[in-house]
């Protein structure tokens, strides 16, 4: 690609970035010519006793997708339903306690206009999201949002482009708003992400652990015989060893155990002092999973010892607790 094509390429993204930076900055300078209707929604959805049902075609749809998504994600029950699937028999979803959200950026979307009059002799309200008033679904509709989109960033304008980016946008901004508002925090946030980065962030490693008699305990006094019975009963493939004064001094693995018997040591006669390995990695309680398995991957290790501030054992966590949920 020549230098000159090469400045045309990057000049026109920027002129696609700056029409849809646009799209979104006209829709926040005429919030307040939709104030009302806005106020209406936020109102509803608080108060509401069933869920969200955001519906669309193509691109709308794909956009209602991620905001019921995330409507959810933010504590206010939400789902997708496909027009055409809901005029074949998924209407049975809708129930008399739902919000119906059609997206639609012409606002003349036939499949939306189509099973619309049935919508609204089930759902508690109907809402409608698209470009400019005087539509077929706002005239349907009982609280009419707008994004007052009025060209795309398509070079043929064509194609949704600035339309799904600010209707996608608006969308957050009323989840955010009505999740705040709630009161929902990140407690909440976690329950709802319980897999992937996300939930490994948020819960913390109490959440998690297994604690009171869950934990394998023994003594440094205690006979290996005694050690391989406590370790197969709790089958975390540890057992922590404890002194007298229960202070943490050790850890006995699968691994110690073999090792320990590779040196033909007698097990009859040991105890759990002479297998043990000193002064094993620990956790805080109120530190984060995924701090937890990073600890567990920096020492190649499966299991931890859970401590509170006076680092004394409160718990156990291994690698599989944190598998169940990731």
């Amino acid at each position: 690609m020549k230098e000159n094509n090469l400045k045309d390429t990057l000049q026109n993204i920027k002129e696609v970035l700056e029409n849809e930076v646009k799209g979104i900055l006209n829709l926040k300078d005429n919030l307040e010519r939709q104030e009302e209707n806005i106020l209406k929604f936020i109102k509803e959805t608080l108060t509401l006793e069933g869920k969200l049902v955001f519906s669309g075609v193509g691109k709308s749809g794909i956009i209602g997708r991620k905001l019921a998504s995330t409507f959810s994600s933010l504590g206010i029950p939400s789902i997708f339903l496909h027009p055409t699937e809901a005029a074949h028999g998924d209407l049975g979803v809708l129930q008399k306690k739902d919000i119906f959200v059609s997206i639609s950026h012409s606002g003349e979307t036939k499949e939306l206009l189509f099973i619309l009059p049935i919508v609204k002799k089930i759902a508690k309200k109907v809402v409608s999201i698209t470009s400019k008033p005087g539509n077929s679904l706002s005239k349907l509709s009982d609280i009419n949002l707008y994004t007052f989109v009025e060209s795309e960033a398509c070079h043929l304008g064509l194609a949704p482009t600035t339309s799904s980016t600010v209707t996608l946008a608006f969308g957050d901004a009323l989840a955010v708003t009505i999740s705040k508002l709630k009161n929902f925090k990140k407690e909440n946030f976690h329950i709802f992400h319980p897999s992937g980065s996300l939930g490994l962030k948020l819960l913390k490693v109490k959440d998690l652990m297994k604690e009171g008699k869950a934990i394998p305990k023994v003594y440094l006094d205690t006979s290996m015989i005694e050690v391989i019975k406590e370790m197969s009963q709790k089958k975390l493939g540890c057992a922590l060893v404890f002194d007298k004064s229960e202070n943490l001094r050790g850890i006995i693995t699968d691994g110690d155990l073999r090792r320990f018997l590779e040196k033909k040591k007698d097990i009859y006669s040991s105890t759990a002092k002479d297998a043990m390995t000193k002064n094993p990695k620990t956790i805080f309680y109120l530190d984060s999973i995924k701090e937890a398995l990073d600890k567990m991957e920096n020492y190649k290790i499966t299991v931890l010892p859970v401590v509170d501030e006076n680092k004394r054992v409160v718990g156990i966590i291994h690698i599989h607790h944190i598998l169940g949920v990731n």
